[in-house]
């Protein structure tokens, strides 16, 4: 089963290397697309990380977690194809569509396959370690495919991003195929469908401090998605073209990947980097030139550190045969409220994107404020022990 881990690395490391992540929104305003179309293509992929989100997570905990990966990564490799075959929006939406399946069957698959690992090995405690390090590889993947990405756009064009994704690929999917599917897992499968998620939404509700803690991580994630999804705008905004681009992004995602390399080391101030988070978001909304990357740089690192933690407290608190669909559970909840704001955030990006992003951030803020206005217990609780009903 170690061999598991080190490959899980490779696969994140793969899952990343898409060339086309840094030049998108480049090559859509090329094709004619306005910023209201890129608003609807981004609403295009939330709805179907909505509608699915729930379902492949069970998916995962009732079938196979290696078989559910390699789907994944199968709709990642076609939709990238269609997306460099596309010369108008309807077309590139249909692609995108099929990229928000390649999102919801992983995420929470690749976390919950490591814990099971590491769990079958008798070494649980390690796993904000080693999903850092794991999701580290897969944002340097991102970082370096964004940096060739921005050169082959320039040179051989923005459609020959979308073509070369198809080898790592690939690649992907013949690590994947060598995956050993832990047999503690395999113990725990047997739950009928809705009574599997009555059992993930009680685990939720009947626990204050996971309550807290969602709370945290939805106001988070609303910022990470706005601050990902549409920072080709931003840099766009900032003046820079296909190269430019390409570092800026890769400059985000190194630091993403720094922070969680570091997020097992720096766990212990996680209390003080939330704030900080929150502040450096607001930070880059405000600051109207290119040293604002520097705050864009650090809201990434931040939110990496912040977030590897919140899933390790989900992971300890949550049985096996729900994980997957717990963290799709979470992903669900902010998934409902990223529709309405991105329509408000393309509608603002037609006048100015820094607006856009300030008012993203004021929504984040709410949520954030239900966290930081708990008692300090079981905010500390939350983060830095087991769960406060249970000490």
């Amino acid at each position: 089963m170690q061999r598991n881990i080190n490959k899980l690395y490779v696969i994140n490391f793969l899952t990343g290397f898409v060339f086309w992540y840094g030049i998108e929104k480049l090559f859509l305003r090329s094709i004619g697309v306005s910023t209201i179309g890129i608003a609807l293509n981004a609403i295009a992929y939330i709805v179907v990380s909505t509608l699915f989100d729930i379902p492949t997570g069970i998916l995962a905990d009732r079938w196979n977690r290696k078989y559910t990966l390699m789907l994944g990564i199968g709709c990642l490799t076609v939709s990238s194809v269609l997306m460099g075959l596309s010369h108008g929006l309807t077309f590139y939406i249909c692609a995108t569509a099929l990229w928000g399946l390649y999102t919801v069957f992983t995420q929470g698959t690749f976390q919950a396959m490591t814990y099971d690992t590491l769990h079958e090995l008798g070494r649980e405690d390690e796993y904000v370690k080693h999903q850092g390090r794991s999701y580290g590889m897969f944002l340097v993947g991102i970082s370096v495919s964004s940096v060739l990405g921005g050169y082959i756009g320039q040179h051989f064009g923005y459609r020959a991003t979308y073509f070369l994704t198809l080898l790592p690929c690939l690649i992907n999917l013949l690590v994947l195929r060598s995956l050993q599917e832990p047999k503690f897992h395999k113990d725990t499968t047997d739950t009928k469908i809705w009574p599997h998620v009555k059992q993930t939404v009680r685990i939720f509700t009947h626990q204050q401090f996971l309550l807290v803690i969602c709370m945290l991580f939805i106001g988070i994630s609303i910022l990470n998605y706005t601050q990902n999804e549409y920072s080709g705008l931003y840099f766009i905004a900032l003046g820079f073209g296909s190269i430019g681009s390409g570092w800026a992004n890769a400059a985000k995602w190194i630091a993403g990947a720094l922070g969680r390399f570091l997020s097992q080391r720096l766990r212990h101030y996680v209390l003080w980097f939330i704030p900080l988070f929150f502040a450096s978001f607001v930070g880059f909304t405000l600051w109207r030139s290119t040293f604002g990357i520097i705050l864009f740089t650090l809201t990434g690192f931040l939110e990496s550190i912040i977030m590897t933690n919140i899933e390790g407290v989900v992971q300890d608190n949550v049985p096996s045969n729900v994980r997957a669909t717990a963290l799709s559970t979470l992903s669900f909840s902010y998934s409902i409220l990223v529709i309405p704001i991105s329509i408000v955030f393309g509608y603002l990006a037609r006048y100015d994107v820094f607006h856009s992003y300030q008012f993203t951030a004021g929504i984040g803020l709410l949520f954030g404020l239900i966290w930081f206005l708990r008692p300090a217990a079981v905010r500390h609780g939350t983060l830095l022990t087991k769960s406060p009903d249970t000490m």
